[in-house]
């Protein structure tokens, strides 16, 4: 399984926000953080930034399953 620092723009992350649950595509990566569904994350921790409450990590062949494509 990848980790947060090895994402690219692209990769599938799973994403929980505000009590959601999603399945989305990394739209931007900096040396420290990582942008997708409009929402930055930390990319070491995978913790978001700002008024935003959630986190992010590398999505799994369950996930996938589960959420959908």
């Amino acid at each position: 399984m990848k980790e947060l620092e090895d994402l690219k723009v692209g990769d599938k992350v799973f994403i929980r926000a505000n009590e959601h649950e999603k399945l989305c595509t990394v739209e931007r990566v900096t040396k420290i953080y990582i942008y997708a569904n409009g929402i930055r994350f930390h990319r070491i921790s995978g913790w978001a930034t700002g008024s935003n409450i959630g986190f992010i990590r590398p999505a799994t062949d369950k996930d996938i399953i589960r959420l959908g494509n």
